[in-house]
């Protein structure tokens, strides 16, 4: 509102998405109407969450969107089972990360040491985390062919080679398919 003057806004819920004004922390909190952030949960309110990630890009200029997709989907995982489990969220949020502005850098650190948290917590979010990070390896396998793959790194291979030793005798690319097969067979 103009002039400094606030105005309630009665609502069931808020909810922003793809974006984040970094401009306006102190407004958005005041309108949020929290003292601090726990973990996901402003003031360990199962009822609240933001998922605020990287603030600050220290010179990234790109994010890698299926990462980010999983752990978008473990904080909401983990945001449905403490809605359903009030008093389980209040139990674990002495563990949380916490921080008293939302201008702080919520980055990998914090959102990491969240989920560390969480799994401590909660050991059946674990069982869910399990199921997304089996879809992320689908859609990386999909996105990322073996073959192909090894064909990229075999073509890096010789630009590197060219690039560090353009007198010397080529050397063949020290692995194949069946070599990543079998890492991932373990």
């Amino acid at each position: 509102e103009a002039a400094g003057r606030l105005r309630e806004l009665p609502c069931s819920a808020v909810i922003k998405c793809l974006g984040w004004d970094h401009s306006s922390h102190a407004e958005l909190q005041t309108a949020l109407g929290f003292r601090s952030l726990r973990g996901f949960w402003p003031d360990a309110d199962p009822r609240r969450f933001i998922f605020k990630f990287s603030s600050s890009s220290h010179g990234a200029r790109g994010f890698n969107t299926l990462s980010f997709s999983v752990l978008l989907r473990h904080a909401h995982a983990a945001f449905f089972h403490f809605l359903a489990r009030p008093s389980a969220l209040a139990a674990a949020s002495s563990w949380l990360p916490a921080v008293d502005s939302l201008a702080a850098d919520l980055g990998a650190t914090f959102v990491g040491q969240t989920f560390l948290a969480l799994s401590r917590a909660a050991p059946a979010l674990n069982r869910v985390g399990r199921g997304i990070d089996a879809l992320k390896a689908k859609r990386v396998k999909e996105a990322h062919p073996a073959d192909r793959f090894i064909q990229e790194l075999e073509h890096e291979w010789a630009e590197y080679q060219a690039r560090l030793a353009p007198e010397g005798q080529p050397l063949p690319y020290p692995y194949s398919s069946d070599d990543l097969s079998a890492a991932r067979r373990g």
